[in-house]
């Protein structure tokens, strides 16, 4: 049986995130594996991804193919001097917005500059006294916390999310309104 719709996201991390964050804001009947499904396209291999129904290009992988009914999101990687999300995330909305998709570029850096402070300071017991900024990075911003082992974003991810909740995630960047937005992008797919 197939899923009735396609959520693409970078990695495992972004699955975590978002398939939690629609716990929390989202249709509470909207099943994993029936409702939606999960894909990777895994950074910047984007490149080689088109939402473009008529591309012309084989060497595109093109994403309406594996499912018409799809939405995808991406970080901005929006920080320092960077001031513009690149032309390959422009293209991808350009083409998903073309075809009345759902294309959320994130607010923040990447999905975890949506993370709540609060939330990492329970899963570590840790004292960070504020939120991420925008478009920090993020392994600089929680460095005293994890230390300098490497960062496993998965890992961090299922460690962190028992703390998230409605509470301390509601007024971060464009969140909510995003997750709501998923959310019910996700029903009309499964209204058809």
């Amino acid at each position: 049986m197939q899923s009735n719709g396609i959520i693409w996201v970078e990695g495992p991390s972004d699955k975590v995130y978002i398939k939690h964050w629609l716990e929390i804001w989202g249709d509470k009947d909207l099943v994993e594996g029936t409702d939606y499904q999960f894909l990777y396209y895994g950074g910047r291999v984007l490149s080689h991804f088109t939402a473009d129904t008529k591309a012309q290009d084989d060497n595109l992988i093109k994403i309406l193919s594996t499912n018409r009914n799809s939405a995808i999101v991406i970080d901005s990687d929006i920080c320092g001097k960077k001031k513009d999300i690149n032309s390959t995330k422009k293209r991808i909305r350009e083409e998903f917005e073309a075809s009345n998709l759902l294309c959320w570029i994130t607010d923040g850096k990447e999905i975890e500059n949506y993370i709540p402070y609060r939330a990492i300071n329970s899963a570590y017991n840790s004292d960070l006294d504020r939120q991420c900024k925008k478009n920090e990075i993020f392994p600089n911003y929680i460095a005293k916390v994890i230390g300098k082992a490497r960062f496993d974003k998965v890992a961090f991810a299922h460690r962190v999310i028992e703390y998230i909740n409605d509470d301390n995630s509601k007024d971060i960047l464009d969140l909510k309104d995003r997750i709501i937005e998923l959310s019910n992008t996700i029903k009309q797919w499964n209204s058809k």
